[in-house]
Parts: C-alpha cells; structure tokens; sequence
C-alpha cells in the first residue's frame, strides 16, 4: 500500500473528462449540452486545484418556478488517458442572484424573497428560548 505523503512518488499528468447533460430537457432528456478534456499536472508536495470554464449550448437557469438541472459526469484518467481512475456525477443548477439598490434579483429580473429570519438551531431543546 501506498501513503499518499509518500514523496518517492512522482508528480503525474493526468487528464480530466467533463460531460454536461441536460436531463430535465423536455425535448430530448440526456442532451449532451457541453464538454471538455484537459490535461492537469498533480503534483505529490502540494494541492492541486484546476479552475475550468465549459460553455453551455441552450442554457436554461434555475429558479424556484423552473428547476432546471444539470447532470456532469466527471471522469479522472491515468497519465495515459486510456483507464478511468476516479469519478462521479453531479446534478446542479446554475442561477445569478443580485441585489441592485434594495431589490434582489434573480437571473436578472426582479424577485421577492420571504420568511421571517428564524434560521436558528436548538440542539439540546429543539425550540426557541421563552
């Protein structure tokens, strides 16, 4: 077995595989709506960390009224880029909220948020105090 602090070990080119799917798409579910592959240097002395940008084709944002949601299916291969060493799938959603003056906006139109602020946790009691 192998530590993973072991510093014997070399730092490794792998690649990074992202597909974007579009499940909730009325039309044709499971559209292939963005991708990309990319080359990442690992290093074995510090954290690596990729920042990436994918381009959506017919993006559709999410909102409480319409809860769109992306599946990414994210695959991790060797430095050869032929096995598939680590991967998973994520559904998420993608939503722009801003306030401009004293107006919260959401995906750029205006958008009243309610509720009344009572976000607290009572572990022991399970209610407010008196």
């Amino acid at each position: 077995m192998v530590h993973p602090n072991d510093t014997k070990k070399k730092d490794a080119d792998v690649q990074i595989d992202v597909k974007t799917l579009d499940p909730d798409n009325p039309i044709k579910p499971l559209t292939t709506v963005g991708t990309f592959r990319k080359t990442i240097k690992l290093s074995n002395k510090n954290l690596t960390e990729s920042l990436q940008t994918l381009d959506l084709t017919d993006f559709r944002a999410w909102s409480p009224e319409s809860p769109n949601l992306y599946l990414a299916e994210v695959k991790l291969y060797d430095e050869e880029g032929k096995n598939v060493t680590h991967g998973w799938n994520e559904r998420f959603g993608i939503q722009k909220l801003e306030v401009r003056g004293k107006q919260f906006y959401l995906n750029g139109k205006p958008y009243l948020l309610r509720g009344y602020g009572d976000d607290y946790v009572y572990p022991e009691t399970f209610i407010s105090p008196i």
